[in-house]
């Protein structure tokens, strides 16, 4: 056993040993393997004007040492295709190669490039305006390249020409939310990661005070960050970075209006509306704007219909659910103004995705360059027809805000190309396509999924019925309203399937629980003796809150002076309270006490008595003292008549009673016997 053990030591340590000189070699392997050299734009100029300056600064790392740094400007490029491209570095012809420099880094290990735009530079003129790819190269001492960026150069048009070419409309729409913090028990939890989603967005409105981004917040969050101490002051930054923009009246929480018409619950949209519009009012102080709807991903053909039955005049739809545009010979135009769902349907806004994407990167400013560049490649397809196209950034989204801002306060800086918007401005846009009339759209059939929601209406609609019950009952406002955010939740299109059911259940468990708080006596008999009298009913209620009930009260022998139905608050503990009532008649017969809410929605318990009466009814009374005096007079009138008989016959002596007295102890007796003793 000891051979065996150290046999075991020796060949772990021999494997530990193999393990280390492994590492060690690997180590020493990686340190000798040189590093790509890399290239980061830092800065640039945003926007060209003919004669001016177009400046880069870069950060360069890793380069050999020997190394120097060119710019090239590449051919101007005509089209959203050719842009994409660029951005893969797929980059064609060369209009101007820079000579090279040699690389000389500064303390931070950046370094900047300026050229003249024209002449001496790089060449371009006054009728050049447009979006061109530069390349930034870091060439080896062999004459290799070792790495590249590519950004652009935006050329505005000449001031001559101003005039003749209207800036592109372009409107922000900023999606705030995150999925529901109302937990199906009532408890509230934000995720950190959506929180700070929500951070993000308010940091980047707060930097762009000067660009009229629309905002679009999803109620349920708002009052998610207002309900925890932890995340109220997220709450009160959004609501100052708010003031003066305008802002979207949402449902309370994002909702497929496809999957609502399928399970007939359109009728669920406008309170949902209305519950939102209270809350941007309430938690934000603002007065949100209504009848433009927020599409999601999950949009198709049953759009229209529904936005028409609800009356929602205006719409938003991700580029993602267009499927075609018949109407025009390239989809890219359907984002470049207003469209239709149908004929005669409500008006829409596609949003471009892509632009949205540039904003999402992760490469800093040239992720904003690049935003800023596509949104000129669009404006230079066609610059004397105004359009305008929408960009939303979706709510839960990773952004960096230093990139958005970056990007968002470049739009005030190209008044030729480009012109911030509010998302309301851009229906007034000239119909996508130039059409005297917008061009009808077709929505995909084959996106995503919308959400089951088949199961849900008959339990809804017992929910709604016991919650107007627990209003009627409790004063407890903030449970009431809690309740109904679970059940707004529960059709939301963002909530998890497997919880919609547990959001209404909440509220069927909430009303049994106070069911079971609230008790009248069990059943028991009670005796009166006047005709009448009160009834003492106990309610008992085990809950910490007082709760107004009504208390029904039937029987076909008792009347109620007061009434058949009393409201009462009962408070915790129970009360007490002594009905007056009289009886019909006398006997035993049952009291039937049914407790309910207010609104009788509810019914919390239900009981009976058994009344026994041995009091005399009126009739009974009058026909006692009626048969007592009848007998009284005929008692009288008989005795009379016998007395007078007696008088008017002589006594006979055969029938005269004789007494003989006996001895003491020996009693008396009558004889019948006529004149003769005992």
């Amino acid at each position: 056993m000891k051979r065996v053990v150290l046999q075991g030591v020796a060949a772990a340590l021999t494997c530990i040993g193999m393990m280390v000189l492994g590492t060690t070699a690997g180590a020493s392997a990686s340190a000798r393997q040189p590093t790509a050299a890399q290239v980061t734009l830092l800065d640039q100029t945003t926007w060209s004007e003919p004669g001016g300056t177009f400046g880069v600064r870069v950060r360069v790392t890793a380069a050999p040492a020997g190394s120097s740094i060119r710019l090239v400007l590449h051919d101007q490029l005509t089209s959203r295709q050719a842009f994409e491209d660029s951005v893969a570095g797929t980059v064609s012809g060369d209009v101007t190669a820079m000579p090279a420099q040699p690389l000389a880094l500064d303390a931070t290990g950046a370094m900047s490039l300026s050229y003249p735009v024209g002449d001496g530079g790089l060449g371009l003129g006054r009728d050049d305006h447009g979006v061109y790819p530069v390349s930034v190269v870091i060439i080896d001492p062999g004459g290799t390249s070792q790495a590249e960026l590519v950004t652009y150069l935006v050329l505005q048009p000449d001031p001559v020409y101003r005039a003749d070419y209207p800036p592109l409309d372009v409107a922000i729409l900023m999606d705030i939310g995150a999925t529901p913090g109302l937990e199906p028990d009532g408890s509230i939890d934000l995720s950190e990661e959506e929180l700070a989603a929500v951070v993000a967005r308010v940091e980047v409105l707060d930097q762009t005070t000067t660009v009229p981004v629309t905002v679009a917040p999803v109620p349920e969050t708002l009052e998610a960050l207002g309900d925890r101490p932890a995340t109220q002051p997220t709450l009160e930054g959004l609501t100052r970075a708010v003031q003066g923009r305008q802002v979207l009246a949402l449902p309370y929480v994002n909702l497929d209006l496809d999957a609502l018409a399928d399970a007939g619950m359109l009728n669920e949209v406008q309170p949902q509306l209305d519950a939102g519009a209270q809350t941007a009012r309430s938690r934000l102080g603002v007065g949100p704007l209504g009848g433009i709807w927020l599409a999601g991903p999950t949009a198709d053909g049953a759009l229209a219909p529904a936005l028409q039955a609800l009356a929602i005049p205006r719409t938003v739809v991700p580029r993602s659910a267009v499927a075609s545009v018949p109407d025009l010979t390239d989809l890219a135009e359907a984002v470049t103004g207003p469209v239709a769902l149908a004929d005669g349907g409500p008006t829409a806004l596609v949003a471009d995705d892509d632009l949205a994407s540039r904003l999402l990167g992760d490469e800093g400013r040239l992720d904003a360059q690049r935003f800023v560049a596509e949104l000129a490649m669009i404006w230079a397809l066609a610059p004397s027809h105004q359009r305008g196209v929408v960009v939303e950034i979706p709510a839960l989204a990773t952004l960096d805000p230093a990139t958005v801002v970056e990007a968002l306060t470049s739009l005030t800086e190209g008044p030729a190309v480009v012109r911030p918007v509010p998302l309301d401005a851009m229906f007034s846009v000239p119909p996508a396509g130039q059409s005297e009339q917008p061009p009808v759209i077709e929505l995909a059939s084959d996106g995503e999924a919308s959400p089951a929601l088949q199961e849900l209406p008959d339990a809804l609609r017992q929910a709604q019925a016991e919650l107007s019950g627990l209003a009627a009952m409790l004063n407890d406002r903030r449970l009431i309203r809690s309740l109904h955010r679970s059940l707004w939740i529960s059709i939301g299109r963002d909530t998890p399937d497997p919880q919609r059911m547990a959001y209404v259940h909440r509220v069927t468990r909430t009303e049994a629980d106070l069911a079971a708080a609230i008790n009248a006596p069990t059943t028991f008999r009670i005796t009166l003796t006047a005709r009448d009298g009160t009834i003492p009913l106990s309610i008992a209620n085990t809950s910490n809150q007082t709760v107004r009930v009504r208390v029904h009260l039937a029987s076909s022998q008792i009347e109620f002076p007061d009434g058949d139905v009393l409201d009462l608050d009962v408070p915790p503990g129970g009360e007490r309270v002594d009905v007056d009532v009289q009886l019909r008649a006398s006997g035993a017969f049952p009291l039937g006490v049914t407790i309910t809410s207010p609104d009788g929605s509810v019914v919390l318990d239900r009981t009976s008595f058994t009344i026994r009466s041995t009091a005399i009814s009126g009739v009974g009374l009058v026909l006692s003292i009626g048969a007592g005096l009848f007998l009284l007079i005929w008692w009288a009138r008989h005795w009379r008549t016998a007395r007078r008989s007696t008088r008017l016959v002589p006594e006979h002596p055969a029938h005269r009673v004789t007494t003989t007295r006996t001895p003491v102890g020996q009693g008396t007796r009558a004889s019948s016997r006529p004149g003769r003793p005992y």
